[in-house]
């Protein structure tokens, strides 16, 4: 499970934050099943996280696409997949 801290991801069916948005609250699950398969674009303010795109439902099989994000504006995917999994990813610093 991740964090009750991790923040919202915003999954876009239209490149730049356009088109129908499917809310995501990683607290609840890693997996989740998107409603339309087109992905534009997506927007989180969390930047480490890693989501995993899958062509299958409930995660199975291999990734077709993985993403961090690196910035909280939307950024533009254009690729189809039917779930997604989200993984928390360590902070780690130079000593």
């Amino acid at each position: 499970m991740l964090s009750s801290l991790a923040q919202p991801i915003h999954v876009y069916t239209r490149p730049h934050g356009q088109g129908t948005v499917q809310h995501l609250h990683p607290e609840s699950s890693p997996c989740f099943n998107l409603q339309s398969r087109h992905i534009g674009s997506i927007e989180t303010k969390d930047t480490l996280v890693r989501l995993s795109f899958y062509r299958s439902r409930d995660c199975q099989g291999a990734a077709i696409h993985r993403a961090i994000p690196i910035c909280p504006h939307p950024n533009t995917l254009m690729i189809r997949a039917r779930s997604v999994r989200i993984k928390q990813l360590r902070p780690t610093g130079l000593y």
